[in-house]
């Protein structure tokens, strides 16, 4: 680094990841073996091919792909890291003088809240060490914030979707238009079938869905807070999807809420909900949702790693709501919004700390003789013990910010989430043993949750072991897939959805944006 980048001794102040950077580095070179057990390609798109391009992201991706990491993790690297760019951007310009970004799921032409969030979160991160070193990418800052604003106008659409469709003129609907889910979308014209708004692609609730807005919106904060200040006070429908959200959340808490049904016909019971409602629940203090970050119906209406994103969450919304009350109280502008922000903050305090303590009094369980989290609680003292690769998950809490990674009672939950004690994990002749979940059915692994382990081991031996196992399953096509069968890379790529979430995930597992505020500090 210091031979690329003269000024990186300087830089090593500003580092927040340089030791698990380093250390997946090291991993891979002591313990992975040589570039020709992998057969990793050069897979991005032609630059005239590509949807969307920044400056910042592809001088990242050369320096650290090419000068830093070895190969073929370097390829891999420069393959994933821009994948959203390159191939996800439906639209990114400005609507009625406001940035618009439409970030569309990778082989479904529609925008997920929560895969719109993870695709684009890393690119946020350059943005905040780009900003702590001078050097800015104002595309992509403009970007980031019309993805912002694209989920806010999403939400006042409807809190309850977790998936949108393009409403211009290159939009598809879908196949979801049979679904059976009402909604009164003006005041007096009373309930239609939501489903009947083009706009919605599928509307399962799901709870992690409206944190990922707020997660990216509290991210961009953090790293332009100025800027972030100016846009949302502008937007006219910013604060209004807080809002929004904090009242769905509010209502949410009650198990007497049945404002939202869903029904469908399908071939798996998890795609769709119990008599439209789901099963009966009783208050505990946390919030409910029907349906898990892998869009699979709930068994118990009260998720333990999605209630943890939510207690996280709510406390950065918190400091944004805070920062933009502050900017309004400062500034001379008339901004449209004409409600109490500070009351706001109030409410969203008030739900994290009750969320908080529904989780101490109730989100535990006694397995197998060790105390653990457990994933999903109703309220009357029954609670299931699983995991599922999609984050939030148990694997993933410290990932969330929720606890740390040495926590002895998360330590105890990831004995568990990694042994055959968690239904969803497997082992097959690969000899990669990982967890998968009811969306894709039994002895598919997600390499999601190879990341996921990963990220919060300390182990230079699982470390490594979890590097060449993420290389082996990266054929055939040098990306990251969904899933891949637990008994053959062959099989894995009938499983083999390409999805850019995944992509990122890969990188923001590997930690080498660690190595990014140096280099940007080289960046002109």
């Amino acid at each position: 680094l210091a031979h690329i980048c003269p000024t990186y001794p300087v830089a090593m102040e500003y580092f927040e990841w340089r030791f698990r950077a380093t250390f997946a580095a090291l991993a891979f070179l002591l313990h992975c073996g040589g570039a020709d057990r992998f057969h990793i390609t050069d897979v991005r798109p032609a630059p005239v091919n590509r949807t969307f391009k920044s400056q910042l992201v592809d001088y990242v991706v050369a320096k650290v792909g090419h000068d830093i990491l070895p190969q073929p993790l370097g390829t891999l690297f420069q393959n994933c890291l821009p994948n959203t760019l390159d191939t996800t951007v439906l639209h990114a310009g400005a609507i009625a003088g406001l940035p618009d970004s439409f970030v569309i799921t990778g082989d479904i032409p529609a925008m997920w809240l929560r895969d719109g969030m993870n695709q684009v979160y890393p690119y946020v991160r350059l943005l905040n060490a780009s900003k702590a070193v001078g050097k800015e990418d104002a595309a992509l800052e403009q970007f980031l914030f019309g993805v912002v604003h694209r989920q806010a106008k999403s939400v006042m659409i409807d809190e309850y979707t977790n998936a949108f469709a393009w409403w211009g003129p290159r939009g598809q609907t879908g196949s979801n238009a049979n679904d059976q889910t009402f909604k009164e979308f003006e005041s007096g014209a009373g309930v239609e079938n939501a489903m009947q708004n083009l706009r919605i692609f599928e509307r399962k609730f799901e709870l992690d869905s409206l944190l990922s807005f707020i997660k990216l919106a509290s991210g961009v904060h953090e790293a332009a807070p100025q800027d972030a200040e100016r846009q949302f006070l502008h937007d006219p429908d910013f604060l209004p999807a807080v809002q929004k959200v904090i009242s769905t959340l509010e209502g949410m808490s009650s198990c007497a809420n049945n404002v939202y049904t869903f029904s469908r016909q399908a071939s798996e019971p998890t795609d769709t909900l119990s008599h439209g409602v789901g099963f009966p629940c009783h208050d505990t203090g946390m919030v409910r949702t029907h349906f898990r970050p892998s869009d699979d119906a709930v068994l118990f209406d009260f998720n333990v790693p999605g209630n943890a994103m939510a207690a996280v969450e709510l406390g950065r919304l918190s400091t944004v709501l805070l920062s933009l009350s502050s900017a309004q109280q400062r500034s001379k502008t008339a901004y449209q919004w004409l409600g109490d922000i500070a009351e706001l903050k109030s409410r969203a305090e008030k739900l994290e700390a009750s969320i908080r303590a529904g989780i101490r009094q109730h989100g535990t369980m006694n397995f197998n003789g060790d105390t653990v989290f457990a994933y999903e609680v109703d309220g009357f003292g029954n609670a299931v013990f699983m995991d599922d690769a999609n984050v939030p998950s148990l694997l993933s809490l410290p990932l969330l910010g929720f606890v740390s990674e040495n926590d002895p009672l998360y330590l105890a939950t990831r004995r568990a989430v990694l042994s055959s004690r968690n239904p969803w994990f497997f082992k097959g002749k690969l000899g990669i043993g990982g967890v998968g979940g009811p969306h894709v059915g039994r002895n598919c692994i997600w390499p999601m949750s190879l990341m996921v382990q990963a990220w919060t081991s300390d182990s230079v031996e699982e470390v490594s072991q979890l590097l060449q196992q993420l290389m082996i399953v990266s054929d055939p096509n040098s990306l990251m897939h969904e899933s891949f069968n637990k008994e053959s890379t062959l099989d894995a790529r009938t499983d083999a959805a390409i999805r850019p979430r995944t992509h990122i995930s890969f990188v923001v597992y590997i930690s080498v944006l660690a190595f990014t505020q140096p280099l940007i500090m080289c960046f002109s």
